[in-house]
């Protein structure tokens, strides 16, 4: 016997959506999550924002990132608040920065407006953007 069909899945920002299926009545997008634990290589590009936990290797582009505690970035970020509480390796561009205590970052990072919190740990280069 043949399988039923599966519903088409059609890309929306960093959402997936049944084709044909109503758009959720709260038009704000819910943060996106990457749980510790968990590694991921590639690109992430999203309208909304991600909080993340666990482990990327690639490319980030997307409104808002926040990585947390237990988080590690290694690769390139475009974004417009940049929240660094975990280890971030790479290059970035935001317009704002926060370093958290605690954060590790060996990275090149511009940016517009910058928050650093005593026991951030900075190596690279930081630079204001024009």
């Amino acid at each position: 016997m043949n399988e039923p069909a599966q519903p088409m899945m059609v890309e929306k920002g960093d959402q997936f959506a049944r084709a044909g299926a109503a758009a959720p009545a709260n038009s704000a997008l819910r943060p996106s999550v990457i749980s510790d634990g968990v590694r991921f290589e590639g690109k992430i590009n999203s309208i909304g924002s991600l909080h993340l936990d666990g482990e990327v290797k690639g490319e980030l582009s997307l409104d808002s990132l926040t990585i947390g505690a237990t988080g590690k970035v290694i690769g390139k970020i475009k974004t417009k608040v940049l929240n660094i509480k975990g280890t971030f390796e790479g290059d970035a561009a935001c317009e704002d920065l926060v370093l958290s205590a605690g954060s590790l970052v060996n990275a090149r990072i511009r940016y517009r407006t910058i928050k650093i919190a005593a026991g951030a740990r900075i190596s690279g280069e930081l630079q204001v953007a024009k």
